[in-house]
């Protein structure tokens, strides 16, 4: 058996009293005794790990009410992650990586660029260019597979990028008007597309009838992402002392039929509450 002493610090248990501890003893993961440091160690036995928090605070594990853990941990999985790249040649070298592993032909999709969901603190615009790459820098990158550059919401106006192959496969060209619904599609002096498109983009936070008909012929969701995206995602969350999601939306049956699979594996890594959603529109 596993068992950790946390001593020299404030142990918050939220308790009906209020009470603040010396130490907590945790084995195999849970809690073994919460009180002071020496009848604590007491319990915990002699071959405890006893570590000093240093006048550090430990509190319960915190409890996120809207995660949407399931849907962006699978969402995410496959794609080339973009969040941190500074410049175009990151971009170029990142999507190149991912193009030496990728039957020609399959479609490599990207995040955005910057801090997702709601780009608070970065977002492309703090690339050394300050635009995404058109269509010929993506091209270098991957020329023999179409190429998407998500764009996650809500920034406003939004921008996503493709190269050549993914604009020809979307049938969108010299042909194409330079703005359908709430959608614009930039174009050269020449009259042809840049592989950027700009406005109602983003894959959710958008309704627009054009964007839409585009991203459903998008590999978006991919099912064989969805268990291991919910892996890495509960182990980014743990990270963050989250113990506990309430998935209160956009669950499908099928989708809580995961989470009970990685429960009977004991792969669950925090306790999940899930609602199931009783007019699931939107859900794929």
């Amino acid at each position: 058996m596993d068992t950790t002493v946390l001593v020299g610090g404030r142990i918050i248990t939220c308790d009906e009293r209020g009470s603040i501890a010396e130490a907590i003893a945790i084995r195999d993961g849970r809690v073994l005794a919460v009180g002071d440091s020496d009848t604590v160690r007491a319990q915990a036995g002699t071959g405890a790990r006893v570590a000093d928090l240093g006048g550090g605070i430990v509190i319960p594990g915190l409890i996120d009410t809207h995660p949407h853990l399931m849907h962006f941990g699978a969402l995410a999985e496959p794609l080339v992650d973009l969040t941190d790249v500074s410049c175009h040649e990151d971009i170029v070298a990142r999507i190149a990586a991912r193009a030496a592993v990728t039957p020609p032909g399959e479609w490599i999709m990207t995040t955005p660029v910057g801090e997702p969901h709601y780009f608070i603190r970065r977002s492309y615009r703090d690339l050394v260019e300050g635009v995404l790459p058109h269509r010929d820098v993506l091209d270098r990158a991957a020329p023999r597979h179409p190429v998407f550059i998500q764009a996650w919401a809500p920034v406003v106006p939004n921008v996503c990028a493709m190269n050549s192959l993914a604009l020809d496969l979307l049938d969108i060209g010299h042909a194409t008007p330079d703005r359908v619904g709430d959608v614009w599609i930039e174009k050269d002096a020449a009259g042809r597309p840049t592989g950027r498109l700009h406005g109602s983009v983003t894959n959710y936070y958008c309704d627009d009838p054009f964007m839409n008909g585009l991203l459903r012929r998008l590999p978006l969701l991919q099912p064989e992402a969805i268990i291991p995206g919910t892996r890495r995602a509960m182990r980014a969350f743990n990270a963050l002392g989250v113990t506990a999601v309430y998935e209160a939306h956009l669950m499908t049956f099928s989708l809580i039929e995961f989470y009970r699979s990685l429960r009977d594996q004991d792969q669950l890594t925090l306790r999940v509450l899930c609602a199931p959603e009783a007019e699931p529109f939107g859900v794929v």
